[in-house]
């Protein structure tokens, strides 16, 4: 017989053990029975893990009382550690299918890991085996907030009800699952859903599993009669909704769209229907707007991105629908790559003072110029409370154009995000149309400037000459801009010092060239000089034990750092992440790291991601996606060496891994049910 006691060394529960080969997990669950047997609702509460502690040692649970060398008579003491809410995704392992799911699921052995975020998107999950996989794992999720299964093209109908009767017969008063509650998100996107038949297996799985966001997105023969079905099976509609690439066409399509949007919903995406068009667009404001006086405007953001909008016609489309549904604050116009400078002033001549506007984005419409710069900040006039901008990808926008939206902006305007990427700026010139953008922008928070070859090293030194005092920034990108070794390095912190004393966020994605040296030289001239919380450094040529060495120094230059970008370092490895965390300050505060693509490979690569996440006391999300060679065995390795007890780790991503068939289920669901358990 063991004793469970409290800190204070009150007697919590005697325990009797069957055998030796008893595991520490079981020990757990018979003392959360007992306590709540007690009414000691605070060690049973789902926010706190029960732990036991014999000695000075924390005894991992898939220990058995052998293993930890247990004797009758031993006194163990009760430990509750606080646990956030466990965010999981193993999407993108297209091997991983049904059985893969279902094994992992198995190993959960009928306990309800606190996970409020799923996500099982693109793992060939197929039809009714599929939807039977998702449930599965569902159903073992208590407090389940957000799910996601996109991109299981075969699952179809059969597959959508399929987890639609799973979830209602394992969601009943009697059973442990009856924890399921309305979710917060629910992604069904590219599922292979079509036509009516679609849309009524979609109701029932929402029936079933209400959610405040809809993603239908890629089912491209859902089309008008889809959601019309949808809207009329619906019992309450969604808040937010995409029905993105799902077949709309013409009027029928813009018609069907105000029928499923008139019941409440504030947000919609229609990306990618590029035959809706302008009468389409036209249909659709028309038929919400007659609904609005029986149904109350609810409508704030739609983005309408690659939907066959040309021109004069598209614009003065726009203008119609932003005149019948005023409350629009949000819209997106991106990828319409024909509307250029002419639709975008027949929206402006079109469009009465909008005050309501407060975000828009043209990202790759094709404008080009003085004229595509000019229309722009006409727009502004229109749009006086306009807040945020995206322009992104007009690259024949150039310093010309860029410089006419400036000269053009009303003299008061509240512009504080704006996305300049790839917008053709170059040479001396683009860097000194830059300057002018952050003058006539003074209360600019957040600037894009990536992929403009004007801010090599050459042009932040010319920037920083030019700007006649600091900026107000609290965000900057400068991504892919050529900045190349310790010149690179040297000029970036002498341009964040001296000019960007509130930089708050810092993005350098494929600056390849920056390297270890590029950082090292950085991190010495922007030393106790910053504040910076969030550094992106993602695909910048780290490599080996130096990316990781210099990646410390990064930490140590920056104290206050809190969420780090390595994403895409491929050759950082398994020595880069050791030497990271060897020479890691232990000060650090750093609650998200992204090690996308880092060329982690099986256990080696987990063991030595178990060290580094062992140095990171206060991490809270890691990001693990795209490392095919890291495996079942590596993913295994990391969560039995690495985080430790009292760690705060709880969202964790997984997806394509290389995870295949039940065997790898197995092996990763063994390994999570003791890293979630409650």
């Amino acid at each position: 017989d063991l004793e469970v006691r409290s800190l204070a060394g009150l007697l919590v529960a005697r325990l009797s053990v069957v055998g030796p080969e008893t595991r520490v997990a079981e020990l757990v669950r018979e003392v959360r029975a007992a306590a709540s047997g007690d009414g000691a609702t605070a060690a049973t509460s789902g926010s706190v893990r029960l732990r036991l502690v014999f000695g000075e040692t924390v005894l991992p649970l898939w220990q058995t009382v052998a293993d930890c060398g247990l004797s009758s008579g031993d006194v163990l003491t009760l430990v509750r550690l606080p646990r956030a809410p466990a965010k999981l995704s193993l999407a993108f392992n297209e091997d991983f299918r049904a059985e893969g799911l279902g094994a992992l699921a198995a190993e959960f052995c009928g306990e309800l890991p606190l996970i409020d975020s799923l996500n099982v998107g693109h793992c060939g999950l197929d039809g009714v085996e599929g939807g039977r996989g998702i449930a599965a794992v569902a159903l073992r999720c208590a407090g389940l907030k957000r799910l996601k299964f996109s991109g299981n093209r075969g699952l179809g109908c059969l597959g959508i009800q399929a987890l639609a009767e799973d979830l209602r017969a394992g969601s009943g008063p009697d059973s442990v699952a009856g924890l399921l509650a309305p979710l917060d998100s629910l992604w069904v996107s590219d599922c292979g859903l079509s036509g009516e038949a679609g849309a009524l297996a979609l109701a029932s799985l929402l029936a079933v599993l209400p959610a405040s966001e809809l993603s239908l997105w890629g089912n491209s023969r859902l089309g008008a009669a889809g959601l019309l079905a949808l809207a009329r099976g619906l019992p309450q509609r969604s808040r937010c909704l995409d029905v993105g690439f799902c077949g709309l066409v013409g009027v029928e399509g813009g018609a069907a769209l105000a029928t499923l949007c008139a019941g409440g919903v504030e947000d919609v995406s229609v990306c990618g229907d590029h035959k809706l068009g302008a009468l389409g667009v036209l249909s659709f404001a028309a038929a919400l707007s007659a609904s609005l006086p029986h149904r109350g405007a609810s409508l704030k953001v739609i983005a309408l991105e690659a939907c066959g909008l040309i021109g004069n016609i598209g614009g003065c489309a726009v203008a119609t629908m932003l005149q019948e549904v005023p409350t629009i604050e949000e819209l997106s116009l991106s990828d319409n790559s024909s509307f250029g400078a002419e639709g975008l002033e027949a929206l402006v001549a079109g469009l009465p003072e909008h005050p309501n506007l407060r975000a828009i984005e043209l990202g790759r419409v094709g404008l080009s110029g003085s004229a595509g710069g000019a229309a722009v900040a006409a727009l502004m006039h229109k749009a006086p409370r306009l807040g945020e901008l995206n322009l992104c990808g007009n690259s024949a926008l150039g310093a010309v154009g860029v410089e006419a939206f400036v000269t053009k902006l009303p003299p008061k305007h509240e512009l504080t995000s704006l996305d300049l990427v790839a917008c053709g700026l170059e040479g001396w010139v683009g860097a000194d149309t830059v300057r002018k953008v952050i003058e006539a922008c003074p209360a600019l928070d957040t600037l894009s400037l990536s992929g403009n070859p004007a801010l090599n090293a050459e042009g932040l030194e010319r920037l920083t000459a030019g700007l006649r005092s600091p900026a107000r920034l609290r965000a900057l990108h400068v991504g892919s801009a050529g900045l190349q070794g310790a010149l690179g390095g040297e000029a970036l912190a002498n341009f964040v010092v001296s000019k960007m004393p509130s930089l708050q966020e810092l993005g350098l994605l494929s600056n390849s060239d920056l390297g270890a040296e590029g950082f090292l030289a950085f991190a010495s001239g922007i030393e106790s000089h910053s504040s910076l919380e969030s550094l992106g450094i993602e695909g910048c040529g780290l490599a080996g034990a130096a990316g990781g060495r210099a990646v410390a120094r990064l930490l140590e230059a920056l104290p206050q750092l809190r969420e780090l970008g390595l994403s895409g370092n491929d050759e950082l490895g398994a020595e880069g992440l050791l030497a990271l965390a060897e020479d890691l300050p232990r000060s650090n505060v750093l609650r998200l790291l992204d090690l996308q693509d880092c060329g982690l490979v099986g256990a080696r690569g987990g063991s030595a991601l178990a060290s580094l996440v062992q140095a990171l006391p206060l991490l809270q999300e890691l990001d693990l996606e795209r490392i095919p060679d890291f495996s079942a065995e590596g993913i295994a390795t990391f969560l039995r060496e690495g985080p430790s007890v009292g760690s705060q780790l709880c969202s964790i991503s997984f997806g394509e891994c290389g995870l295949a068939g039940p065997v790898d289920g197995r092996l990763v669901g063994a390994a999570l049910a003791e890293f979630l358990a409650p």
